[in-house]
């Protein structure tokens, strides 16, 4: 979903570095990007060990510690690092 949505962002591509290596995003950008970008994807009710963690489901299996899909990993750290603005997230879902 993450990059169905980054699709969507007008953005100067040439200033944002795509070369993300972090597989963790800071945890106020996680539950903004969750609140906006996950419960609109269409693996959120059913496919996502992820989102279906921090629902606190206990359907099994649900794999403990879940990350968040790529995409979800890709949009948080460009938020974090400032080269996305959230609020531009929200125009677009």
């Amino acid at each position: 979903m993450g990059l169905l949505v980054l699709g969507n962002l007008t953005l100067p591509w040439d200033e944002i570095d795509m070369n993300v290596q972090e597989k963790v995003v800071h945890s106020e950008t996680m539950d903004n990007l969750y609140g906006i970008l996950c419960v609109q994807c269409p693996f959120f009710d059913d496919g996502c060990d992820f989102a279906a963690e921090r629902r606190g489901e206990p359907r099994e299996p649900v794999r403990r510690d879940a990350t968040p899909c790529g995409g979800f990993l890709f949009l948080g750290a460009c938020i974090d690092r400032g080269s996305i603005d959230i609020q531009a997230l929200n125009q677009v879902i």
